[in-house]
């Protein structure tokens, strides 16, 4: 709330689960399967017919993969292919997608090795478009997505006054001398409920201040909206 606050900002959303957001999002992630083979070429020599070759084995691999998760019922799988490219003579490799995802033409080298350039000068603002790029590793990633999460509730509930505190603590807020803070747990506070600081929440997952001069009140999702 104090960030928020030097931030400018007079009103964010906190999820009643925050502390819990990583785990939660690995069960909306999309299941994720990668391939790599290495095959060196360059743009001044490139390896159109072995590249061609490397890709689609890649794909081969990944389609194979995809056809078990597929029978659950998950369909709309995508594949996006990139390589591990250099500039001749560097010692880092940068992950470049190609355009098109596959070497379809002669053109398609070209427009990989255009999107080489415009990655190096985003990652070091700068470019060298005179010099040979090396490809050293080509990658195919495949990504399923999950069933979307179901639909949040409406998120407006009554107002309420503030509630009764489970009890009172002394606490410190910057000042010399402690403040009188009501301390409330999940089960005090009702969608609609605003809680005035000084206040402390106490959930099962995490632990709320809420600042004096500042509020706390919880949607009807559940989730606590600070007035700063």
């Amino acid at each position: 709330m104090l960030i928020a606050r030097e931030l400018g900002c007079d009103r964010i959303i906190l999820p009643k689960t925050a502390s819990a957001l990583s785990a939660a999002g690995m069960q909306y992630a999309s299941i994720v399967s990668e391939e790599a083979v290495n095959h060196v070429t360059s743009s001044q020599d490139f390896d159109f017919a072995g590249v061609g070759d490397v890709i689609a084995q890649l794909k081969h691999r990944l389609a194979a993969f995809a056809r078990g998760p597929g029978q659950d019922g998950m369909s709309g799988h995508s594949i996006e292919v990139l390589a591990e490219a250099r500039y001749a003579g560097q010692i880092w490799e940068l992950d470049t997608p190609l355009p098109a995802g596959e070497i379809g033409d002669e053109a398609a080298p070209n427009a990989l090795v255009e999107e080489f350039h415009r990655v190096h000068e985003r990652i070091f603002a700068v470019g060298d478009e005179g010099s040979a790029v090396e490809f050293i590793n080509w990658k195919a990633r495949l990504a399923i997505p999950l069933a979307p999460p179901p639909a949040p509730a409406v998120d407006v509930a009554p107002a309420q006054d503030t509630g009764s505190p489970t009890g009172f603590r002394a606490c410190y807020f910057g000042a010399a001398t402690p403040v009188r803070t009501a301390i409330y747990k999940s089960a005090d506070i009702a969608p609609g409920l605003q809680v005035r600081g000084p206040a402390i929440i106490e959930e099962p997952t995490t632990t709320l201040v809420v600042f004096p001069g500042m509020s706390a009140t919880m949607s009807a999702a559940g989730n606590y909206q600070l007035q700063i």
